[in-house]
């Protein structure tokens, strides 16, 4: 099998796993298995556990299974195109619930993230 063969299998191969699993919204050509490659990757798989969890809690009495899904389509967001279209319709149908849920992101964010000193 020569070099093209080889290039059109992968290429079909991409093709189908996008089709299947959902277009990635970043690229990762050229990441290698960098820090960036590595946070990727935990943030997608924690985003499925999430999910499953969520999906598990509407079956289970002690489990926020509502809860869990938005957050785990929060966290997917970031990478699935569908994840973010998922947010934006639940956006327009639940204004009032997701702007809170907004702006205690934005306030977790503010306490977790590093500041640069000015010096």
């Amino acid at each position: 099998m020569g070099v093209r063969e080889r290039r059109k299998i992968a290429v079909g191969a991409k093709l189908i796993f996008n089709a299947v699993f959902g277009q990635s919204i970043a690229s990762n050509e050229g990441e290698g298995l960098g820090p960036r490659a590595m946070k990727k990757v935990g943030f997608t798989v924690s985003g499925w556990i999430i999910m499953c969890l969520g999906i598990a809690g509407l079956a289970l009495p002690f489990v926020p299974g509502v809860v869990l899904i938005v957050l785990g389509l929060v966290i997917l967001s970031s990478h699935y195109v569908w994840a973010q279209g998922m947010l934006d319709w639940l956006r327009r149908k639940f204004p009032k619930a997701l702007n809170f849920a907004d702006l205690q992101l934005s306030s977790f964010r503010q306490r977790f993230t590093t500041r640069q000193s000015a010096g």
